[in-house]
């Protein structure tokens, strides 16, 4: 089956104009610089302290944690943790052109011929309850997200331990799923062997939407890749063909002006490189 293409956005700094957990440190008077600075310095700390590694993508988690222990965040639970995702600012044209694509392929009679479709995932590292708060749920086909399991702290029910947890190499794990059409048949087991051809969404069909180091292993799961990366952002249409394939799409998505790879290589806005032209790049969080 190789009648869909699948988008896959990552979230903060790409559909939002800025960190998920901000409205979070504003409702509780929190400084979010001084936050993301311990965390920060959390690695370092716990390996000198007690010889202990962490996961420098999720160990944030354990941090927020332990602020609501210690009840700089009280009464955050996960339907509170939603009600902060109707805060967050999408940039303009989102979320509305998760619905344009998707209609722009169903309304031509070309694409409709050979019944191909467009569909949307998010795939973060963020808090997933902040991500289901959103008005993009309505859009999307799927979400992955940190997902956190409440229990009862000083007689109130808050979020307490970790659930599941999504980094920058169990990234790769979703588009496995998108892949094999897990999102939309959960018996799949993604780790069982789906021949090529029986692959609900091939990797060559999926478009991957991210700007920071967690997105790396992502990009080089793909064959065929544009990447895209914001500062001012502008609409641009970008002409999209699948190496293995008779169609071609168009589709408008988000581009920087300049994004700088290498102190030696930059990208202008109209430039959209594949997968091999930036193998040897390691990829700046460009904020």
């Amino acid at each position: 089956m190789a009648n869909v293409i699948a988008v896959i956005w990552d979230f903060d700094k790409t559909l939002v104009d800025g960190y998920m957990q901000d409205p979070i440190f504003s409702h509780y008077g929190v400084d979010g610089n001084q936050f993301w600075k311990e965390v920060h310095e959390l690695p370092e700390k716990y390996w000198k302290e007690q010889g202990v590694r962490v996961n420098r993508d999720t160990i944030y988690l354990n941090h927020f944690l332990r602020y609501v222990r210690e009840g700089i965040f009280p009464d955050l639970n996960n339907e509170k943790l939603k009600t902060f995702g109707k805060e967050l600012q999408f940039y303009p044209g989102i979320p509305e052109i998760f619905e344009k694509t998707k209609r722009m392929i169903a309304d031509d009679p070309h694409y409709k011929e050979y019944d191909i479709k467009v569909e949307h995932y998010i795939v973060s590292t963020g808090m997933m309850a902040v991500i289901k708060g959103t008005a993009i749920m309505d859009y999307v086909d799927g979400v992955w997200g940190n997902e956190l399991i409440e229990d009862e702290i000083n007689g109130r029910k808050d979020i307490a331990e970790l659930g599941y947890t999504i980094d920058n190499t169990s990234k790769t794990r979703a588009i496995f799923e998108i892949n094999k059409g897990v999102p939309k048949h959960p018996e799949i087991d993604v780790n069982s062997k789906v021949p090529a051809h029986k692959r609900r969404v091939p990797f060559e069909n999926m478009i991957y939407i991210a700007d920071g180091p967690s997105d790396i292993p992502a990009f080089s799961l793909l064959p065929l890749l544009w990447l895209v990366l914001k500062s001012q952002l502008h609409w641009h249409r970008l002409h999209y063909r699948p190496s293995r394939s008779s169609f071609s799409l168009l589709i408008p998505v988000y581009a920087v002006p300049k994004a700088s790879f290498a102190p030696d290589m930059h990208l202008s806005v109209h430039d959209i490189l594949p997968l091999h032209l930036l193998s040897s790049y390691i990829l700046p969080d460009v904020l």
